[in-house]
């Protein structure tokens, strides 16, 4: 063995320049392998992210403007969502459950508690609203059907508000706040997996505003859930048929509403990470066997330039399965060497992508898990070995009379 690794360094060596740019292609094809899988994770896990912040099977029901006339009315005509659309929904779609209205109120409208304020999003909402965001109790509980049926004065704050208007957030529960001048019972404290911005988010029963803010019944928003083995296309056609007929637009109208289902989305997004995913894959592995490639044309090179040694060993007593051996265990050598190390470049650029925190809404987290890179250095190795039988073959060739030739 230690006969064998002295003869292939003595071959490398003869030309460094042009082993240094061949091992760099191998080291060079393996790290933009590395950093295109990890990439391609970060955008995938981004992606996910923003959908572990909402129910898998939630649907979303926003108004628009209409985009067409309609029995007399004109088009640009803005459509208002209310409470009744919501029972409407419920009584007319069996499929979609935990419908929910949420509506907002004044931005300016502040919450204080013993000197100390903040103004924060304030929502009227009803408790199937938790069930779409996939709210978490942090202390206390969240609003449920009592509240929403009395149109108690309570209110769930999210953990930064909580943090801002209490000195203490986790005795916040069991306190009264002011809402605009009203007082309001707080009954829980929530968490939420969609990031700071919905922690600060303020929850109250859509059933107080007419007794504190709002009598307008408006809805700028409808929320629920629906049964996974529920068409989208066909939810989505009697969603805006009950509420065609109901606010009398087209149903044909694409701008009166718009209503986002996740499963659909879901699928759109799963299929578009899997064709980048493949192609990334594609691209990496191109690139890694173009180094093959070079690795396979130096040898091819080495082997012509070792004509006459080659040959002697031959004469010598060398069997053609000793050369033959030589030279691919070169190619192993040199890919396998170069790989790991652009290899273990990749993974650490990935990590101090990580470390420096180097991700946004779409791209989190970007890493190769080490276990899914030992197939890669299977290829690796088995592409070099087959690299490197092109140019073996040509070696076992050569007879003790050719050598002499060209000796």
């Amino acid at each position: 063995m230690r006969e064998t690794l002295d003869e292939i360094w003595e071959s490398v060596s003869r030309q460094p320049l042009r082993t240094a740019t061949t091992a760099f292609g191998v080291f060079w094809g393996m790290l933009v392998l590395i950093i295109l899988l990890g990439a391609g994770n970060g955008l995938g896990n981004g992606l996910e992210r923003l959908f572990e912040d909402d129910a898998a099977t939630s649907v979303w029901i926003e108004a628009g403007k209409t985009t067409t006339s309609f029995r007399g009315l004109p088009a640009g005509r803005p459509i208002e969502l209310s409470i009744d659309d919501v029972n409407a929904l419920v009584d007319a779609v069996p499929g979609l459950h935990a419908l929910s209205p949420r509506h907002p109120l004044a931005s300016d409208i502040v919450i204080s508690h013993h000197g100390r304020s903040g103004s924060f999003p304030i929502f009227a909402i009803y408790p199937g609203y938790a069930t779409v965001e996939r709210t978490l109790v942090s202390r206390g509980r969240l609003l449920n059907e009592l509240d929403v049926r009395d149109a108690r004065k309570v209110v769930v704050l999210g953990e930064r508000a909580a943090e801002v208007i209490f000195a203490r957030p986790e005795n916040a529960v069991g306190k009264r706040v002011a809402i605009g001048g009203e007082r309001f019972l707080v009954v829980g404290v929530f968490k939420d997996a969609g990031g700071d911005s919905e922690k600060r988010r303020v929850l109250i029963p859509y059933t107080a505003l007419p007794r504190t803010f709002d009598g307008s019944r408006r809805a700028t928003l409808i929320t629920g859930v629906t049964e996974p083995e529920i068409s989208p296309a066909l939810l989505r056609s009697e969603i805006t048929r009950i509420l065609a007929a109901r606010h009398r637009f087209a149903p044909a109208d694409r701008g009166a509403l718009g209503i986002w289902v996740a499963i659909e989305e879901y699928a759109k997004i799963t299929a578009l990470l899997r064709g980048v995913r493949i192609g990334v894959l594609l691209v990496g592995l191109g690139t890694l066997l173009t180094a093959m490639s070079g690795v396979s044309n130096i040898l091819l090179v080495s082997v012509r330039e070792r004509t006459t040694e080659l040959g002697l060993r031959r004469a010598l007593g060398a069997s053609a399965r000793n050369i033959f051996a030589l030279v691919v265990a070169e190619a192993v050598l040199i890919s396998s060497a170069c790989g790991a190390l652009g290899l273990s470049a990749g993974l650490g650029l990935l990590a101090l992508a990580r470390r420096l925190g180097l991700q946004t809404d779409y791209f989190q987290n970007p890493e190769v898990d080490w276990q899914s890179t030992l197939p890669m250095l299977a290829v690796l190795v088995v592409s070099s070995a087959i690299a490197g039988t092109f140019p073996a073959r040509q070696a076992v060739r050569l007879t003790p009379a050719e050598a002499l030739r060209h000796a």
